[in-house]
C-alpha cells in the first residue's frame, strides 16, 4: 500500500511538471505574439504590440551634427492614414495649419515603421523640418521650411509620448517650439489657455486614422 501510493505521488507530480511546462511554453509564444518578436515579427515593430506606439530612442552622432533638433516614434497602426503635421499659433489663433507628410491606404491596412525628425535653424532661427515617415507599405519624406514664419522659439518641449494603445485620430505630439516660457502641464500644448499665455507655438504632431 505504501508503495502504490509512493508511485501514485510520483505520478501525480509529473503530472503538474509536464502541466507547468505546457503553460510555459504556451505563455512565452503568446508574449512572444503579443509583441511581435522572434518569427511572430513578420512586417511589424518587433518588441512593440500591434496597434501601439512609442517614442524612438535616437542616439547618433551624425543626426546631432545633421540637426539642432531630432527625435522620432514607432508604431503597430491598424487603419487607413497616417498624416504628420505643423500647426502654427499667434496666441491660440491657428495661423498655418500643414501637412508635411502622410502615407494612405484605400482601405483598412495594416502599418508598421517609424517616424524620423529633424530640425536645422541657422542664426537661432528654426529653419527647416525634415521628416521621414517609413512603413512596411511605402516611404514618404518632406521639408516644412520653417523659416517663413521667422519664429524664435524661447522654450522647447515635447508631450512625452510614450508606449501605450494608439488612438485614432489623437494628436500625438512629438515636439513643440513656443515664444513664450509655459508648459502645459498634462502635455496638451493644443489647450488655448496655454497658447494665450505663450506669444507664438508651432506644434509638431502626428495622428492615426
Amino acid at each position: 500500500m505504501f508503495l502504490y501510493d509512493c508511485v501514485k505521488m510520483k505520478r501525480g507530480k509529473k503530472h503538474i511538471v509536464a502541466v507547468l511546462i505546457i503553460v510555459a511554453i504556451v505563455s512565452s509564444l503568446l508574449y512572444l505574439s503579443h509583441t511581435n518578436r522572434a518569427f511572430f515579427q513578420g512586417d511589424s515593430v518587433s518588441r512593440l504590440p500591434d496597434r501601439h506606439i512609442r517614442n524612438r530612442d535616437i542616439s547618433s552622432d551624425y543626426l546631432e551634427l545633421m540637426f539642432r533638433r531630432h527625435g522620432g516614434v514607432y508604431f503597430n497602426h491598424s487603419g487607413t492614414e497616417i498624416l504628420v503635421n505643423v500647426a502654427f499659433f499667434e496666441r491660440d489663433s491657428l495661423i498655418l495649419h500643414e501637412r508635411v507628410t502622410s502615407i494612405t491606404a484605400s482601405d483598412d491596412d495594416e502599418f508598421s515603421g517609424y517616424v524620423i525628425w529633424g530640425l536645422t535653424t541657422e542664426r537661432n532661427l528654426l529653419s527647416e523640418l525634415r521628416v521621414n515617415l517609413r512603413t512596411n507599405r511605402g516611404l514618404s519624406q518632406n521639408y516644412f521650411d520653417f523659416s517663413l514664419l521667422d519664429f524664435e522659439p524661447q522654450l522647447i518641449w515635447g508631450s512625452g509620448v510614450t508606449s501605450g494603445m494608439i488612438e485614432h485620430d489623437r494628436r500625438y505630439i512629438m515636439e513643440v517650439w513656443t515664444s513664450g516660457n509655459t508648459i502645459s502641464p498634462d502635455g496638451n500644448a493644443f489647450n488655448p489657455s496655454i497658447l494665450r499665455e505663450n506669444g507664438n507655438t508651432a506644434i509638431l504632431y502626428i495622428v492615426f486614422k
